[in-house]
C-alpha cells in the first residue's frame, strides 16, 4: 500500500474512534440525567473518604446482574446517580483499553485524595495510565464530573 494511502486510512480510523467516544459520552449523559430526580435541589459536595466509604457500603448498585442489556455504562451511570442523591460528586470513568472500554466512578474525597470505585463489586481499585487493570493495559482515562 502506498504510504498516503495509509495514512489516509489511518486517519480515518482516529476519525471513528472519536466519533464512538463522544456517542458513548453523549449516550451517559442521557442516560445519566434522565435518573435525576428533576424536582430535587441539589446541593453536590465532594464527600470525606470515610462518607465516600460509607455511601460504598450502602448504595446497592452492585447487586444487580451484568447482561447484555445492563452494563458497566448501567453500573456506573446508577451509582454516580445515587451518590448525586445523597449529596456527594461522583465522577463517571471511562477507561480506555488497546481492545476495549470500561466504565467505573470516583470520588475525589476532601480530605484524602481521588478514589476510584468499580461499582460492579464496591472495590475500591488502583487505576493508572500504562498500567494493567482487569487484566488489560490502561492507555488513557477521563473523568466526567
Amino acid at each position: 500500500m502506498e504510504k498516503g494511502v495509509t495514512e489516509y486510512i489511518l486517519f480515518l480510523c482516529v476519525i471513528i474512534a472519536g466519533a464512538i467516544i463522544i456517542g458513548a459520552v453523549v449516550v451517559h449523559m442521557v442516560d445519566f440525567y434522565s435518573s435525576v430526580d428533576p424536582k430535587k435541589e441539589y446541593n453536590v459536595r465532594d464527600p470525606t473518604r470515610q462518607e465516600a466509604l460509607r455511601f460504598i457500603c450502602s448504595d446497592q448498585t452492585d447487586k444487580n446482574q451484568y447482561n447484555e442489556s445492563y452494563t458497566c455504562i448501567n453500573f456506573a451511570n446508577d451509582f454516580r446517580s445515587n451518590a448525586l442523591n445523597e449529596g456527594y460528586r461522583c465522577g463517571y470513568v471511562t477507561i480506555e483499553f488497546p481492545e476495549a472500554r470500561h466504565a467505573i466512578v470516583c470520588f475525589n474525597t476532601s480530605d484524602k485524595s481521588l478514589i476510584f470505585i468499580e461499582p460492579q463489586n464496591d472495590e475500591i481499585v488502583t487505576l493508572s495510565i500504562e498500567q494493567q487493570y482487569l487484566g488489560m493495559l490502561v492507555l488513557r482515562f477521563s473523568i466526567i464530573w
